[in-house]
């Protein structure tokens, strides 16, 4: 389970989409791991990285509403590891796996 999340993402992604949402990674699972994006332009190709020597890369594609889940096995959220998230039209946001509290099952 998830206890708590910190995000980071950039501002300036918002004024170049003209619109409040920002793009947003959090974890939403965590074995498998599952990350969520969020505030995505619509229909844009995101690349994932993962850090932390995991090497795990995935392409995905934001929905009409500029979302996507990815889920990457073999990784835990508890792991120290980084999130990267590159969209083709200039979205992007990152998060680090070392700051979420994570409980024992």
């Amino acid at each position: 389970m998830v206890a708590a999340v910190v995000a980071s993402d950039s501002g300036s992604q918002e004024q170049e989409r003209g619109h409040d949402e920002r793009a947003r990674l959090l974890p939403v699972g965590q074995s498998p791991l599952r990350v969520k994006g969020t505030g995505f332009v619509p229909g844009e190709r995101v690349r994932l990285t993962l850090g932390g020597g995991t090497g795990l890369r995935k392409t995905v594609q934001a929905s009409a509403e500029g979302s996507f889940t990815a889920v990457f096995r073999g990784v835990s959220a508890c792991d120290s590891v980084t999130a990267d998230a590159r969209g083709s039209k200039g979205s992007r946001a990152s998060f680090n796996f070392s700051q979420v509290a994570c409980l024992s099952p």
